[in-house]
């Protein structure tokens, strides 16, 4: 995030919301999360691997990795949320917190020193295999798919 006003943006999202997040606990219905994914979602992008079952920064529960929307411009999410540049099949979804609490998910406040605004989206449940359920998988890619924002909206 080289660009000046992306850091502005991220700095000022941070302030504004810092004094409402708590880490380990759930952000505000209010607050818009963004989700740096495939162009073909599929409920199989949201299984969990081993590194969304890691504890992360005070966060034990497994979950998908998102983060607190700060801008709208897919390139600038991308480099915030994954720190790499926009490649051509990625796409940026920006969903109301509530929307993502309304389908099975909490998404939990998860800072990292890197991602001041990183959340993991934790699922309600878990299956006998300690995944996701489908179904919940599903439920995700439906709302993403909903939520999509376009590369040149600013």
């Amino acid at each position: 995030m080289e660009d000046p006003m992306s850091l502005m943006a991220y700095r000022e999202v941070y302030e504004e919301l810092s004094a409402k997040l708590s880490v380990d606990y759930p952000v505000p219905d209010s607050v818009d999360i963004a989700v740096v994914g495939n162009n073909t979602l599929l409920e199989t992008s949201f299984r969990l691997r081993p590194i969304d079952k890691e504890p992360l920064e005070g966060v034990h529960n497994p979950g998908k990795s998102a983060h607190i929307s700060f801008t709208r411009i897919p390139e600038l999410a991308c480099l915030a949320q994954l720190g790499r540049p926009l490649k051509r099949e990625d796409r940026l979804y920006i969903i109301p917190a509530v929307h993502i609490r309304n389908i099975g998910f909490s998404p939990i406040y998860a800072p990292s020193h890197r991602c001041p605004l990183h959340v993991r989206l934790v699922p309600h449940r878990l299956d006998h295999e300690g995944d996701i359920p489908q179904g919940d998988r599903i439920n995700l890619v439906n709302l993403l798919q909903g939520y999509q924002i376009r590369r040149n909206a600013k």
